[in-house]
């Protein structure tokens, strides 16, 4: 299959802040401590996305993408990388529902894959503005958006990155802006675009519009390769002292999400954190019962013998402080949501 024309010749927009400007710091981590680390399958990972309950990795010297359990690492599903893929180059990763988006970083192409075989849908050659060594391209970072895939170049001498916009179906390339920061990893986050800074502790959320970066919140791994979000929370992978390379989850943090309450699939929490009583209210389907769930896969409490309410309270003050998870039997299905008791 031929490969669409990358015009690299494209003017790129010029945003942003200076990279000697402080990052904006409006919004922190609840906590650096990781509330849970898995094993990687390889001592590299590389890229992270998620498909829900589980998620997606790829390492840096095989020629696989795995879907692991994100409760205990385990391998789901593996497909492999395209034929023509050097292994020890990876870059990011994103699943749009029912492809993985892939960036080979050294060959500077992008990847549509079938998630379930792992056929190659689509590729293309990514722009190359590493004008020292033109053979080395950077490119790393990739977030599907709602019919549009955003990717990003850095160039490490002197320290800043290109972010692109392509259409997803034909690549054409919709926008361009120059990142005053070396930036690896990038994601859709809650609508907002987010990225990982390789020279400075920061995860930024860049402005989809203008480029300019926005926010900014502490980066708590070391090397991030992967950024991503379920209802779990936030995962990272990198390295944390003792932890190694793994991938780790953390409490979501304050600029993604409104903490003190949580609405999901038409199911409210709150308070969010809680101490005595966490309450469920239902907008749309009727409560029939619940299931308090550690982090470990254990049932704390659980209760079904509720009659088609809209809202129920669940007395939590015996629990442990910590994170935990809800799941919500309605009369259309099952909601898991997490909570944190404090």
């Amino acid at each position: 299959m031929a490969l669409p024309l990358c015009i690299h010749a494209q003017q790129v927009t010029i945003n942003g802040i200076s990279n000697t400007t402080p990052p904006i710091a409006v919004s922190s981590m609840l906590s650096c401590t990781p509330v849970l680390s898995i094993n990687t399958i390889e001592p590299n990972e590389c890229g992270l996305t998620n498909s829900g309950t589980n998620l997606w990795t790829g390492g840096s010297v095989d020629t696989y993408f795995y879907e692991v359990s994100a409760t205990t690492g385990a391998v789901i599903n593996s497909i492999p990388k395209p034929s023509s893929n050097t292994p020890q180059y990876d870059g990011d990763l994103d699943f749009d529902g029912t492809n993985l988006w892939y960036v080979n970083e050294q060959q500077g192409k992008l990847y549509k894959i079938d998630a379930t075989s792992g056929a190659i849908v689509n590729q293309m050659i990514l722009p190359n503005n590493n004008v020292i060594n033109i053979n080395d391209p950077n490119n790393w970072g990739v977030a599907y958006d709602n019919g549009s895939v955003w990717e990003i170049e850095y160039i490490m001498s002197p320290g800043n990155s290109y972010l692109y916009k392509f259409d997803a179906i034909t690549f054409a390339m919709q926008d361009s802006f120059y990142i005053p920061h070396i930036i690896l990893p990038i994601k859709i986050i809650d609508g907002d675009l987010w990225g990982a800074a390789f020279d400075v502790p920061y995860l930024f959320e860049i402005d989809k519009t203008t480029g300019a970066l926005d926010d900014s919140v502490q980066l708590c791994v070391n090397m991030c390769t992967g950024i991503t979000k379920n209802s779990m929370g936030f995962w990272l992978t990198g390295q944390i002292p003792g932890n190694s390379n793994r991938i780790h989850l953390f409490e979501t943090f304050t600029g993604l999400t409104d903490n003190s309450v949580k609405d999901y699939q038409g199911i409210t929490l709150f308070p969010q954190p809680t101490t005595d009583v966490l309450t469920l209210k239902s907008k749309r389907d009727k409560i029939l019962g619940y299931k308090i769930i550690s982090l470990e896969g254990k049932i704390l409490s659980s209760d079904n013998s509720f009659d088609s309410t809209n809202e129920i309270a669940i007395p939590v003050s015996k629990i442990s402080a910590g994170i935990y998870f809800v799941t919500i039997d309605t009369k259309n299905g099952v909601v898991i949501e997490k909570f944190i008791k404090q």
